[in-house]
């Protein structure tokens, strides 16, 4: 050790050996011991630490103490404030799980209301569908409907055939009684119609 080296570790540990580092504790003594001169750097450490030995510092007021304590991180109060905190976030997490439930809930009630409405109107158009097949025609259920008018040219197809048959019934007449003879008086104050089978005719016959 040098005498440069003792006065550094003077100045920074003081007078007192025992203060200074286990590793130069030793070199210091066998430097002092050869050198004598070097106690006087010691007795200049020794008055400063007596002048340091005599300030007091007064203890901290309790008020102090709090005030410091209060606004030091992880402070009682800070821990309450993380805490409020805290339990804030989970119940406003809570809320919102709350309402999406309610909303989905409310999203499958409509949805079933939906459905329902949908069913039931189904349902009512069925009934109304066999109600009109109940009051319909035999013809009109099986899936064809008849006109509404249908009878109107089978009605003109027989009127006309009918009236046919008349004009043709009053020809015939008209010619038959065009044709037949005039009847012969039979004598006895009646008359008879001439054939072919009355007495010339019968001569005839015979002749032949």
């Amino acid at each position: 050790m040098t005498p440069e080296r003792l006065v550094q570790l003077a100045d920074a540990w003081g007078a007192d050996l025992r203060r200074w580092p286990e590793s130069e504790q030793a070199a210091a003594q066998a430097l002092l011991a050869h050198d004598a001169g070097l106690q006087a750097v010691l007795a200049r450490a020794a008055d400063l630490d007596a002048m340091l030995d005599l300030h007091a510092v007064a203890p901290p007021d309790a008020r102090l103490q709090r005030a410091v304590l209060a606004g030091a991180p992880g402070a009682p109060g800070d821990q309450r404030d993380q805490r409020d905190q805290r339990d804030q976030r989970d119940q406003r997490d809570q809320r919102d799980r709350l309402d999406q439930s309610e909303q989905r809930d409310q999203r499958n009630q409509r949805n079933q209301r939906n459905q329902r409405n949908q069913r039931d109107q189904r349902d009512q158009r069925d009934q109304r569908d066999q109600r009109d097949q109940r009051g319909r025609p035999e013809g009109q259920r099986s899936g064809w409907q008849l006109p509404r008018h249908w009878w109107w040219p089978g009605a003109g197809v027989a009127g006309v055939g009918l009236a046919g048959t008349v004009v043709g019934a009053m020809a015939v007449a008209t010619a038959l009684s065009t044709v037949a003879p005039a009847p012969r008086s039979t004598g006895a104050g009646g008359t008879w119609a001439t054939t072919v089978f009355d007495g010339s005719s019968a001569a005839e016959w015979s002749e032949e």
